[in-house]
């Protein structure tokens, strides 16, 4: 039975006017689960009973092999590169919008493969896709809507969230893994996320591009990645940590993150470049972040009852968590997200931007002790775009792992994690 996914409005929306639609996001998050519920024919270039014949028939009969009712579903089509170009071809051919859905675990280097002609641009729309957001998997009950936050709707009298500290603790070592989530077992659950993990040091490291690497290596980048996890570390300090264990090059160090972004297992948020001071006021380093959190967790072994004994780390990936979901919920209503972070120490975990430089701001407080600071924080930020003449904020924020959704007295918005939605 399949889960609506956030992602799914802007899939049809998209199918409705442009060619082909590529669905690109880290294995397993359920790209192909989606796809395959909007197209009305597939090819799964991984299947290993047809692979060979796929790629035969790639080779020989290429326009044959794509001539299926649209849309037509090609799971993993990086597996075959020409395939690209040649569905942007058809589009043009064809005149007529929903003819294909792509679908892709890897980031394929176009500028450097041979086979890749064309962007694509105004033919393939292309996505990204997380794994599961609360609201997706069902934990959040979705009484307060980030769109609505921007027109100022929003009834607190029934927002209540269900999610204990414990559950987000479990939530957090799970991850939003379809597969884990179908489970009715926690223990399988953890069990699911870990074989991920494992999966991605023996073989989809190995197997990205041909080159064979080291596999403790990638153990110690992962770690040093998770004990930085919600920073804006660099690949410096990234590489100071891992020496400890591992000789090895910045250069080296470097290609294994790069191959990791590509695997969609790292994502970056930029910060927020509304100039609100001088230009050198504004630091431009981005955040780094987990797609999922639960490859944090797996690659320090940590545990859910790990994290109920330490809340300074709880706190640090319960931030991860959140960017997730925000990153998910913004993506659905045509919003992007930021961190801002100037020179003066002022920072504020999440700027959500719409089109319109509408915006508003979430500082993330897994419990209360913060809440002071976070708000005191968010008003400034406000202020300083008041007094430069920019748009004031649609809303403050504290996004939390705490039960009740409420308005403070000063204005900031209180969010428990479990009531949020798209």
């Amino acid at each position: 039975m399949y889960k609506n996914r956030c992602i799914d409005k802007k899939i049809k929306s998209l199918l409705n006017v442009i060619g082909a639609v590529n669905i690109k996001g880290i294995k397993g998050c359920g790209k192909t689960t989606t796809a395959f519920h909007f197209s009305k024919s597939q090819l799964y270039l991984q299947d290993p009973y047809k692979r060979d014949i796929y790629q035969l028939q790639i080779k020989t009969e290429l326009r044959d092999f794509l001539d299926k009712t649209p849309p037509l579903l090609i799971d993993e089509w990086q597996e075959a590169p020409v395939l690209w170009d040649a569905v942007r071809f058809e589009v043009d051919k064809r005149s007529k919008p929903g003819q294909f859905i792509l679908t892709a675990s890897t980031s394929l280097i176009d500028s450097k493969n041979s086979e890749i002609k064309h962007s694509g641009i105004g033919r393939i729309a292309k996505i990204e896709m997380l794994t599961m957001s609360l609201y997706e998997s069902g934990d959040s009950n979705g009484s307060i809507s980030l769109a609505n936050l921007f027109e100022n709707k929003y009834d607190f009298k029934s927002s209540e969230s269900n999610v204990t500290v414990e559950r987000l603790a479990y939530l957090i070592c799970i991850g939003g893994w379809p597969s884990a989530i179908y489970q009715n077992n926690l223990d399988d659950s953890l069990l699911i996320s870990k074989n991920y993990y494992n999966g991605l040091i023996d073989e989809d490291m190995q197997k990205y591009d041909g080159i064979k690497r080291d596999k403790e290596l990638c153990k110690d980048i992962l770690a040093s990645l998770a004990r930085n996890i919600s920073t804006s570390v660099n690949t410096t300090t990234i590489t100071k940590d891992v020496i400890a264990n591992n000789k090895s090059s910045e250069v080296t160090i470097e290609s294994y993150i790069s191959v990791l972004k590509r695997l969609y297992i790292i994502m970056n948020i930029e910060s927020w470049r509304y100039q609100l001071r001088s230009s050198t006021a504004i630091r431009q380093t981005s955040t780094r972040y987990f797609t999922d959190p639960s490859i944090a967790t797996s690659a320090l072994g940590i545990t859910p009852e790990k994290l109920l004994n330490d809340f300074n780390t709880f706190g640090l990936f319960f931030e991860n968590l959140c960017v997730r979901d925000l990153t998910i919920y913004a993506n659905s209503i045509d919003a992007n997200i930021y961190k801002y972070q100037d020179r003066y120490g002022l920072e504020i975990d999440s700027i959500i931007e719409l089109q319109d430089d509408t915006w508003g701001a979430f500082e993330i407080k897994l419990g209360e002790k913060e809440f002071e600071k976070a708000a005191k924080n968010l008003n400034t930020l406000n202020s300083l775009m008041i007094e430069k003449k920019k748009k004031p904020a649609s809303f403050l924020a504290i996004l939390t792992g705490t039960k009740f959704a409420y308005k403070r007295d000063d204005g900031v918005l209180v969010i428990p994690i479990g009531c949020l939605k798209d």
